[in-house]
This record gives structure tokens, C-alpha cells and sequence, in this order.
């Protein structure tokens, strides 16, 4: 397994250092660069590669969390970034993902988790902590409605061609599997993407795909093949 070079960024000196230490030994690497902004590790450590992968908490030269995201991006294009941030902030995952991160996670995640996230977010995947997941799923709602509610509007058959537009089927298999017209089930996707307010059935099959995974009480893994995908639906909802 390939070594990963690590960037740590936190103001508690004492958490970036405990958790460098660990993540040094479980990630089985020698390079693990911490401080308490990018630009300032950036300035100790003139000429050397980039890090493959950017952990980021409170970057004191730039508060404001989206700000510090695109800075780093543009001093570090080819890093893949994450935040980590207390369970009780009310940052937006979406906004966070726009911004150019790939990952948003929480303080209080275990490190067999953290070591598991920062290998699979060096790969290009993106991940939200279980903690995010509801408020992730509202942010890609056009008009944010409440998750149990989307459920309560949609019907029992509803429910079920959604299900199966999300595998991927196409009209006339779903209308075969289910013993109706193409036009019937044309109708009911009409009906499904009014009452969701979604645009399209490329948005449908993210937005079902992604309360899923969401729904199994696993961490929200995007293989990198949908990353575009993801971006364009998080900018078609913006």
C-alpha cells in the first residue's frame, strides 16, 4: 500500500499533536506536516512535495471555513482536502463540498474511521460523517424540505419506481417488472420529480442513491467515477 503524505492544520496544539503521532503510526508513514494554517507549514517546509491529503480543523489565518477550503485549493490544486470539524457546528456539508473539499468529518471520530476516511479520500472519494448525512441530504433538496416529509409525499408505487430508476433501470424494464404501461410509469416519474422539486432524473437517481446509503447508517462513500456527478448535482441545486 502506497504511503500517503499527511497535512495536519488545528489551533489546539495539543489535539494536532496527539493526533499527528497516531495517524504517523497507523497511516505507516514518515511524513505527516501539522500546523496551524497551510501557509504557515507551507513556509516551514519550502520546497517540498505537496501532501496527498489535507486534514483541516480552525485555520487561524483564515476563520471563515469555505475561504480557508478555496485557499488551500489554490495553494495546494492537486491536494485532496477534508475538514474535521465538533459534531454540534452547523456548517453546511454541501456548501464545504462546493468549496472544493472532499471529505467532511467529525472531531470525535475513531481513528480506525479517520485512518479508513484519509485512504479513501486520497483515492479521490468523497465522505460525509453519519453526524452531516441529514443535514447533506437537506442541502441537495432545492428547497430543503424536511427528509421524512419527501417520504410521507411520495406513494407506496412511487417510493418503489424510484427505488428501481436508481438501479438504473429505464422505463421500459421498470414498466415491464412491474406489469404496467411505459406511459403509466412516465406519468408517475412526472409526478415524483413535481413533488420532489427535483429538475431531472439524473437528479432523482443521486438523490435516491445517496438517502440510501444514508439509510444503512454507513459513512456516505461517492466512488470517484460519480465525483463529477455529485458536483454538478450540488451546483444544479445551488
Amino acid at each position: 500500500m502506497d504511503s500517503i503524505k499527511l497535512m495536519l492544520v488545528d489551533s489546539e496544539e495539543i489535539f494536532l499533536e496527539g493526533l499527528a503521532e497516531v495517524l504517523q503510526h497507523r497511516l505507516q508513514t514518515d511524513t505527516v506536516l501539522r500546523g496551524r494554517s497551510v501557509s504557515e507549514i507551507l513556509r516551514c517546509n519550502p520546497g517540498d512535495p505537496p501532501p496527498d491529503v489535507v486534514i483541516m480543523g480552525k485555520d487561524l489565518s483564515t476563520p471563515n471555513i469555505h475561504d480557508c477550503i478555496k485557499k488551500t485549493k489554490e495553494l495546494l490544486p492537486e491536494t485532496k482536502v477534508a475538514m474535521m470539524l465538533q459534531p454540534e457546528e452547523d456548517d453546511d456539508p454541501v456548501e464545504i463540498l462546493k468549496s472544493g473539499a472532499l471529505g467532511c468529518l467529525t472531531r470525535n471520530i475513531s481513528v480506525d474511521d479517520l485512518v479508513a476516511c484519509i485512504r479513501l479520500i486520497s483515492t479521490g472519494r468523497i465522505i460525509v460523517s453519519p453526524r452531516f448525512t441529514g443535514r447533506f441530504l437537506k442541502g441537495i433538496s432545492p428547497n430543503g424540505q424536511d427528509e421524512n416529509h419527501k417520504n410521507d409525499i411520495l406513494s407506496g408505487r412511487e417510493v418503489e419506481i424510484a427505488a428501481l430508476v436508481a438501479q438504473g433501470k429505464t422505463n421500459r424494464e421498470i414498466s415491464t417488472s412491474l406489469f404496467v404501461t411505459e406511459n403509466t410509469i412516465k406519468a408517475h416519474l412526472r409526478n415524483i420529480l413535481g413533488k420532489l422539486h427535483f429538475k431531472n432524473r439524473q437528479q432523482l437517481v443521486a438523490y435516491t442513491v445517496l438517502k440510501n446509503r444514508v439509510a444503512m447508517g454507513v459513512l456516505l462513500l461517492v466512488d470517484f467515477g460519480q465525483y463529477d456527478f455529485l458536483r454538478g448535482l450540488v451546483s444544479s441545486l445551488a
